[in-house]
């Protein structure tokens, strides 16, 4: 049973706390019309959240019978590395002050890439995995390259480009092993904890 409040950032909390019981079970929502017609927008919002965090716990609950697996021998192949490597908090701080910006993959990127290798003064550029060979090719070498991907697929990537020791690594624990066990430069943890 889920109670509605005035605070909606609860029943996404809320939603995920029962979420393994409500992916076991039939769901159905009651509506009272005296509820719905006074809160019809709050109701109807909530509902639509409600569905959406489902349909997000149903595509995880596929992921996870498809690469439970993979991720598990990740997760164990990675622990020296999680445990030798500082977490990605031990940055806080570490770039305060300069300006920078984060590449994502996407029909932007092939569109911006003239401007940002341009940059005279290079600010911190942090990329995710799927972007870095695409800046690379165009001549710029990311100060840090984020991965969370914990299937094999992800390497591809990673053999699209040269790596740099100067480079540094962020990646999840349950990223594919392959990836951070060769990495040359230096590393820290996502999701350390």
């Amino acid at each position: 049973r889920i109670v509605l409040g005035q605070d909606e950032s609860k029943l996404e909390k809320g939603t995920l706390d029962l979420l393994p019981n409500l992916l076991n079970e039939e769901r159905f929502v009651l509506k009272d019309p005296l509820s719905w017609k006074r809160y019809g927008s709050y109701l109807a919002a909530a509902e639509r959240a409600f569905e959406r965090l489902i349909e997000r716990a149903e595509a995880e609950v596929r992921f996870i019978s498809e690469w439970g697996a993979q991720i598990q021998e990740n997760t164990w192949r990675n622990a020296a590395l999680v445990l030798a490597n500082p977490s990605l908090e031990h940055l806080t701080g570490c770039y305060s002050g300069r300006p920078a910006i984060l590449v994502s993959a996407g029909p932007s990127l092939t569109r911006d890439l003239p401007e940002l290798a341009a940059l005279e003064a290079q600010p911190l550029t942090v990329a995710v995995d799927t972007a870095y060979p695409v800046l690379q090719r165009a001549g710029v070498e990311p100060h840090i390259v984020v991965t969370c991907d914990p299937t094999p697929l992800n390497k591809r990537h990673f053999d699209a480009v040269r790596l740099n020791d100067s480079t540094a690594l962020v990646f999840d624990p349950e990223v594919y092993f392959r990836i951070p066990t060769g990495w040359p430069g230096p590393l820290a943890i996502l999701n350390a904890g």
